[in-house]
């Protein structure tokens, strides 16, 4: 099946200049050394149109029998444009002296070549080719050869290519050699899709030789997916049409697949007849190549969370993507064409000289860490990447920056450096209170193996207290955690009642705190409430009125209680070490129905959601 017509590029509209797509085919058009001519026959379309719709049949016989009319169709041909040696064979100074109307050129033999013309366009032709007698304006009759190709709904747009007829062997001769050192594929088929010829262009494109080449159909040159594009170009033909710029990919002799930009037109005998097609293939590859890393560049620029702003060397912002807009708060429309020092903050404008004078040489900046401005007027912590941006001649015209936000960057690090101070003070006061617990635990004791089950115990104690800490980032302790986690060795059905509410600790507050609980603990399991069945320890704790945490120990149930003959470890680190780590007041009643103990925590150690 024939693939839909849209498919392929339509024949140019008509309504402005020749066909200049770039500079390459206005210097072809002004360069050629045979005349050419662009010229407006939609007046002369609607002259015919208006002539059908009265009932004329045979246009040939209708202007036989009104040569006014003739002479009226000549003078509504308008010459729009014409190159340089269309003026040179017409004997002019300047092109404008043959713009404008067409009759100034003719003589008797030159209307009824036109009356031709306007034969082909009434039987639908698109082309039209013959030989005639023209005059110059220095009024010199000179025979040319000619073709004329009609564009455009109503024929505004046709192509005259005018050539001496002195010139037309010399002519060929330019031609053929043109057509043989092309670098783009020339190649003509017949309406069967026969190749008829084969230039050294198409050799080097697509691998095969002439002699490999001609006779054969042009689908060798066709991959399997694209073989239904070759009956409509040639339907297309057939009607006269012209098709420019196609893109699409063919297959070379070693199977190789090329993108290539395909321009088919019509091939004319001296009749007008169409006899097939000639077509012109040049290899896009690289340029498609070029164009898809750049539509990929630019996906990955839009995408970037990063900031990439390009500006000149006045340092004028002419890019921004989505990626500037979040992190700066400006729009592209707000800030295209301002200058970049609308993002730095005062005592940053000094930095943009610098950047532009190190740009202008040719350097790059990598990572350059400084501080920026965002529209709501916010600074922002980015690190800086410019690099120079050169034309196609090499010479530096502007920069690109690439800007990321590093705020969460220097955040961690400032919080990185707190921490190793905080963790080399936490080392150092741990050691120091292992320290102070080893000697206190062995001071005076007879007993090692008891002392060493003692220090360990409280180590484990410390322990605990800095696995809380750890879980909190040594932001804070629960105090009702803590205190669990000492009394679970021994807590049995309903031995250990615990009230108050929540409160967090401070870690110093928690460190001390927590080797206090352990002895209390301790002292009660060996001698106390937690050493009877019958034994319950209850601990609860309240703020006080603007005096601190009040936390209450009191034991019941357990052996008769008297206070120590001497003060041991546990009773120091409470009166004494508490005292002096973290502000604490400490009372003990060794009542005989139990031990009671008051502690308490200044304010300042503590946070509680209750008043």
């Amino acid at each position: 099946m024939s693939p839909p017509q849209s498919k392929l590029p339509r024949v140019r509209e008509a309504g402005g200049p020749l066909p200049d797509e770039d500079d390459r085919y206005r210097r072809i058009f002004e360069d050629a050394r045979v005349a050419l001519w662009d010229q407006d026959f939609s007046e002369v379309w609607s002259l015919l149109e208006g002539l059908r719709k009265q009932g004329v049949i045979d246009i040939r016989a209708h202007f036989a029998a009104h040569p006014d009319e003739l002479t009226a169709a000549i003078k509504l041909v308008i010459v729009r444009d014409v190159n340089r040696y269309a003026v040179e064979l017409f004997e002019a100074e300047s092109k404008d002296q043959l713009l404008g109307q067409l009759g100034q050129f003719f003589v008797p033999e030159t209307r009824a070549v036109f009356l031709e013309e306007l034969a082909a366009i009434w039987e639908g032709r698109r082309s039209y080719e013959g030989d005639t007698l023209i005059r110059t304006l220095q009024g010199r009759t000179l025979r040319v050869s000619f073709t004329m190709t009609w564009r455009g709904e109503r024929l505004e747009h046709s192509l005259v290519t005018m050539l001496d007829s002195r010139e037309s062997e010399e002519a060929m001769q330019r031609l053929a050699a043109i057509v043989k050192s092309s670098d783009d594929a020339i190649i003509s088929k017949d309406l069967n899709g026969i190749i008829q010829s084969w230039n050294a262009g198409a050799e080097e494109l697509f691998g095969w030789t002439a002699a490999e080449a001609i006779g054969r159909p042009i689908t060798i040159l066709i991959p399997p997916d694209r073989q239904a594009e070759e009956p409509e170009i040639l339907s297309r033909i057939r009607r006269g049409e012209s098709i420019e710029h196609f893109e699409t990919v063919r297959q070379a002799k070693d199977g190789r697949l090329i993108d290539i930009s395909l321009s088919v037109s019509p091939i004319r005998n001296p009749t007008g007849a169409i006899i097939g097609a000639s077509k012109i293939a040049r290899d896009v590859t690289e340029r498609k190549r070029a164009s898809e890393m750049s539509e990929r560049l630019a996906a990955i620029v839009e995408s970037s969370d990063d900031a990439i702003i390009s500006k000149n060397l006045n340092g004028i912002i002419t890019t921004w993507n989505n990626g500037a807009q979040r992190i700066f708060g400006y729009t592209s429309e707000e800030i295209i064409g301002k200058p970049v020092t609308i993002l730095m903050p005062p005592d940053r404008v000094n930095e943009e000289p610098g950047i532009l004078a190190r740009i202008r040489a040719g350097e790059r900046i990598e990572h350059y860490e400084t501080v920026r401005r965002r529209k709501d007027g916010s600074l922002i912590d980015i690190s800086l990447t410019v690099s120079p941006m050169r034309n196609a001649q090499g010479t530096v015209v502007g920069a690109s920056k690439i800007g990321r936000d590093i705020t969460e960057r220097r955040r961690f690090e400032k919080q990185r450096d707190l921490l190793m101070a905080e963790l080399s003070h936490r080392v150092k006061n741990t050691l120091a209170t292992v320290i102070s617990i080893e000697r206190l635990s062995y001071s005076g004791q007879k007993d090692v193996a008891s002392a060493s089950r003692a220090f360990r115990a409280r180590i484990q104690a410390l322990a605990h207290a800095h696995g809380r800490l750890a879980e909190s980032n040594w932001l804070s302790v629960s105090l009702k955690h803590l205190i669990e986690d000492e009394l679970a060795p021994y807590r049995q059905d309903s031995n250990v009642k615990l009230s108050g509410p929540e409160v967090s600790l401070t870690s110093h507050c928690a460190l001390s705190l927590g080797l206090a609980i352990h002895e209390l603990a301790t002292n009660a399991a060996k001698y106390g409430a937690l050493s009877s069945p019958k034994g319950v320890v209850t601990i609860s704790w309240h703020v006080k009125d603007g005096d601190g945490l009040e936390l209450d120990w009191t034991e019941r149930g357990g052996p008769n209680v008297k206070a120590p003959a001497r003060a041991g470890f546990g009773r120091m680190l409470l009166e004494q070490a508490l005292s002096q780590e973290i502000g604490s007041t400490v009372t003990m009643d060794f009542h005989p129905e139990g031990l009671r103990c008051s502690i308490t925590i200044p304010k300042q150690e503590y946070e509680t959601q209750f008043n």
